[in-house]
């Protein structure tokens, strides 16, 4: 996810906030499913297509990696 902050920034690209990208704004936006065109709210749930800009399969892919990444980044904690 830096990379993708990175290329965006390097193309001029900015945020909803008009400001540079960060990792955290990248991550919030392919964390959220509603880019795949889940809506839900108290309950109700329904898919919108036309809602959706991120594609399933690439959804899934990265949050295959992002909970790698959460994994392998974990602290492991020694006992004594």
């Amino acid at each position: 996810m830096p990379q993708i902050a990175f290329d965006l920034n390097l193309k001029g690209s900015k945020n909803k906030n008009k400001e540079k990208w960060s990792t955290q704004d990248v991550k919030i936006i392919l964390s959220n499913r509603l880019n795949i065109g889940e809506y839900s709210v108290a309950g109700y749930n329904e898919n919108i297509h036309e809602l959706q800009i991120i594609e399933n399969h690439l959804y899934e892919e990265v949050q295959k990696i992002s909970h790698r990444y959460k994994i392998a980044g974990t602290p492991k904690r020694v006992c004594l």
